[in-house]
């Protein structure tokens, strides 16, 4: 039991401390590049929206580096990581009971404007740069006249009209970003008109008794390394035992962590498992974002390892170094040592056995008679 204990301990810690605070989250995601990626996502957000919709933006060459920079311009690195870090401390507040409800507002309003404004210039730029159709070229063309689809300007083209309307379309879309103020309130509903923030209202309860989890692990720890140490009748016997299940756990920890760390590093490099399977752009950052965030949890469990293994070892040690020696020159005690007796003997000290008399000395014979 005190094995397990204390396995838990290692890895219960390793996720609270991880997970304790946005902040190795958010270092996680900035270091990943998710950032400066997002903006080729965002851009095949906007294709299928204007695809489903039919029109006249369903054809904008996503691939173009006019729409590409003006993504860049709109959607800045700077203001995502701006948003989501705004989510990811207000959310956390909210879980941590600073705020009764979670306290966040991502206003993109301004961007989604200033990316329709650019792609509707890059189209009418497109359009001007266009040589004049010739009559069999005006025969071949259809009413709805994307700027993005076409190969020639036709005469008395309205090429502000037209960026008119490509500006409009992006800036209008209900399916690219259909709510550019998002705050708790307007998140997705269930059909009971509940927000995912509304439906796990006691998240706050659970995620404080998530965070004491460690230190009552702990506890019960101690409890049950005093527990394995009355079962010994030697102190020392019981302290040696708990000094090398530290120490085997220690080594444990330090093994599954170095044998995991190596694992998802083979299959989050470039052409390993996960990269075969998520081949978009956003999942790529994705995997690098969740190696970063497991690389954190698995560094802290090495810790524990190595916390674990040098308390076994030393203890080890010191009851190695400090065992009792019996000293052989010590002399004996002077002291006889009485006999033992037994309870059917008696106690009463024996009557002495009388003496016999000692028979005289004979007289010398005279030598002259």
């Amino acid at each position: 039991m005190f094995k397990l204990l204390i396995l838990l301990v290692a890895v219960v810690a390793a996720l609270v401390m991880t997970f304790h605070s946005p902040k190795k989250i958010e270092k996680s995601l900035s270091e990943s590049g998710v950032y400066s990626t997002f903006v080729d996502s965002a851009l095949q957000e906007i294709q299928k929206a204007t695809s489903k919709e039919g029109s006249s933006g369903d054809k904008v060459p996503i691939n173009d580096p006019a729409i590409k920079t003006a993504a860049q311009q709109a959607f800045t690195p700077q203001l995502l990581q701006q948003s989501t870090e705004n989510v990811l401390d207000g959310t956390f507040d909210w879980l941590a009971g600073k705020t009764p409800t979670p306290n966040f507002k991502i206003d993109l309003t301004a961007a989604k404007q200033t990316f329709a404004n650019a792609v509707g210039a890059a189209a009418a730029q497109r359009v001007t740069g266009l040589p004049e159709c010739t009559v069999v070229q005006m025969q071949q063309l259809t009413a709805d006249m994307d700027p993005f689809a076409l190969a020639c300007r036709p005469p008395g083209f309205d090429i502000a009209a037209a960026q008119s309307k490509v500006t409009n379309d992006i800036a209008t879309s209900k399916e690219f970003l259909g709510t550019p103020v998002i705050t708790p309130q307007t998140m997705p509903k269930n059909g009971q008109g509940k927000t995912i923030f509304e439906e796990a209202n006691q998240a706050p309860k659970i995620y404080k008794w998530i965070n004491a989890s460690p230190w009552l692990l702990a506890i019960l720890a101690v409890i049950a390394g005093g527990i394995t140490m009355a079962l010994y009748e030697s102190r020392r016997r019981g302290l040696r035992n708990l000094a090398m299940s530290l120490a085997g756990t220690g080594i444990f920890l330090l093994f599954i962590s170095y044998v995991n760390n190596r694992l998802f590093g083979q299959f989050s490099r470039p052409g390993g498992g996960l990269s075969k399977n998520l081949q978009g752009s956003f999942q790529q950052t994705g995997i690098k974002a969740a190696s970063s965030i497991v690389h954190s949890i698995l560094s802290v469990i090495m810790w524990f390892g190595i916390i674990y293994l040098v308390i076994g070892v030393a203890s080890l040690l010191v009851l190695h170094f400090t065992k009792p020696k019996t000293d052989t020159n010590k002399k004996p005690d002077s002291k006889p040592e009485e006999p033992s007796t037994t309870p059917d003997e008696k106690t009463e000290p024996k009557a002495e056995e009388p003496q016999s008399p000692k028979p005289p000395k004979p007289r010398p014979r005279p030598l002259i008679q």
